[in-house]
């Protein structure tokens, strides 16, 4: 009897002992979830910033066009400027009282 209440004993005790790594284990599991949700978390913000950050490299591409349209017209405009300066300088006499 006393050899069967020592083996229920030491059965208890390895229960116990198995009981509290399924607690560490259940413990680590949910660390590793909350880890995993953060981590999906930053993946998330990630990604919204280099969408972000696509959508303004797209948006300064088309200001860089625009600015290569406005230097185009501005030069063509200064070259105009030009040409009608020659026209009053040959002209300067006709103006003159």
């Amino acid at each position: 009897v006393n050899v069967a209440i020592e083996a229920f004993k030491d059965i208890q005790l390895h229960v116990n002992e198995i009981s509290s790594m399924i607690n560490e284990v259940t413990a680590s599991s949910e660390e590793l979830s909350a880890t995993s949700q953060e981590m999906n978390s930053s993946a998330a913000t990630i990604m919204d910033s280099m969408v972000k950050v696509a959508n303004g490299i797209e948006e300064l591409s088309v200001l860089y066009g625009k600015l290569k349209e406005a230097g185009r017209i501005i030069g063509d405009m200064s070259g105009r400027l030009m040409e009608l300066v020659k026209i009053l300088e040959k002209n300067v006499d006709k103006f003159t009282v």
